[in-house]
């Protein structure tokens, strides 16, 4: 019964931190899957995490608020229209972009336009449905990012 009691407490945690990742199957492509904890950790502004090698253009997108549900990461190339696909497609609860990059979310049409409805730089919003008191995050369809030379 000890053994049995044992093997529970190892392997409880371990299943939780397999299960805390989307299956990779079930994000867009070229996104990775990444953890709350993972995201929170490169989003904290520490000394400690400043020395932390950051690429421009990566963002994290997740379908929850507060970097909840399901999250990924993949780096976007500047100025090229992200048309999203599920599970993201009219459902974003969270968007934060790396530092150096300012984006600009589409709300208004099927593709990116020129103005952009949303602008989001470094380090994003953990709740795009009550973003500025609107709900952008259930509406939006596409993003694209930009060099941003004089954001944080």
């Amino acid at each position: 019964m000890k053994s049995f009691s044992a093997f529970v407490a190892f392997a409880l945690p371990l299943f939780a931190t397999i299960n805390a990742l989307p299956a990779a199957d079930a994000l867009p492509e070229g996104f990775e899957p990444i953890t709350r904890a993972e995201i929170f950790k490169r989003l904290d502004s520490s000394a400690a995490n400043t020395l932390e090698k950051r690429t421009p253009g990566g963002i994290f997108i997740c379908t929850g608020e507060n970097y909840s549900g399901t999250c990924g990461y993949k780096v976007q190339p500047f100025n090229q229209c992200i048309v999203l696909d599920s599970p993201y497609y009219h459902n974003i609860g969270s968007f934060g972009p790396d530092r150096g990059a300012l984006c600009r979310l589409t709300t208004s049409a099927p593709t990116c336009t020129t103005h952009g409805d949303a602008f989001i730089q470094y380090p994003g919003t953990g709740n795009l449905r009550n973003y500025n008191g609107v709900n952008v995050g259930d509406y939006i369809t596409s993003f694209l990012c930009q060099e941003c030379t004089n954001c944080q």
